[in-house]
């Protein structure tokens, strides 16, 4: 896998101008404005490290990232001021070029073999039906079953929810392949390489136990409600399977991965 770090095709497109800033202490990752929203010239990044930059910026995940320890910890918020008419897709190569102009990124990517996942079509058959389309809110979950939002990323359009007994809904809707795959990443955090051979876009919906909370504190969101799950539930790789009929199969898998040759600390001056 090439992905072009640092070279003329991270140029060809840019933010109109953009401030970066350091993170207040505990800033928590959030994202606003952009296309498809009520706000579509300006995009809002806050508490956003330089790893989840380039995970933005390159569409790969932690496990596709690898630098100093200090880019995963130390955040910034971005305001960025968006071309007229500019797509979703293409504020990926304007994130990369920040990086390389305020950032001074220079990398290089590489291949390595890592314990992983293959995601491949469960013996009991795809359980997914192909996506109408729709990626406004109105393909939310059924809004009698969720109690609330813990977080819709219009960008991935995926979503976290938390229904009336307890449990997480994981929704995904206008899903590729890759996508998925992607998905599967966030929750296992091990690499997963997509063996399904799908080809169109996909709607999901999967129910899964929530996290155990760490002790002495509540669950990942500060603001979501305390009820425990009525029933336990699946973990996430049964509820994969069981669910959409897709089955995770531990491999050695060969990823690409951005490795950090030089990255400074400090941004440039806005």
């Amino acid at each position: 896998m090439v992905f072009a770090v640092g070279i003329s095709a991270a140029q060809t497109i840019s933010f109109e101008a953009a401030s970066v800033k350091p993170s207040a202490p505990g800033a928590r990752e959030s994202i606003a404005g952009g296309p498809g929203t009520s706000n579509p010239g300006e995009v809002h990044y806050s508490g956003l490290s330089i790893q989840r930059m380039i995970m933005r910026a390159y569409g790969v995940t932690a496990n596709q990232v690898s630098g100093p320890e200090w880019i995963a910890s130390e955040k910034f918020d971005i305001v960025a001021k968006l071309p007229h008419g500019i797509m979703p897709q293409q504020i990926g190569p304007m994130l990369q070029n920040l990086m390389v102009q305020r950032f001074g990124l220079k990398a290089h990517d590489e291949s390595r073999e890592v314990a992983g996942y293959e995601l491949q079509i469960a013996r009991s058959g795809l359980k997914m039906k192909e996506s109408a389309g729709d990626m406004l809110p109105s393909a939310f979950p059924d809004a009698k079953e969720v109690t609330y939002v813990l977080q819709w990323d219009r960008t991935t359009r995926r979503g976290t929810f938390v229904l009336s007994n307890g449990m997480w809904r994981l929704s995904g809707r206008v899903q590729s392949s890759a996508e998925l795959t992607a998905f599967c990443e966030t929750q296992i955090h091990l690499p997963v390489v997509d063996r399904t051979g799908l080809k169109g876009v996909y709607d999901y919906d999967v129910d899964v136990a929530p996290p155990p909370r760490p002790a002495g504190r509540g669950d990942n969101s500060p603001d979501a409600p305390a009820a425990e799950a009525q029933d336990p539930g699946p973990d996430f790789a049964t509820a994969l399977e069981r669910q959409l009929g897709l089955h995770l199969e531990k491999k050695k898998v060969s990823i690409g991965v951005i490795v950090i040759d030089e990255i400074a600390r400090t941004p440039t001056g806005n």
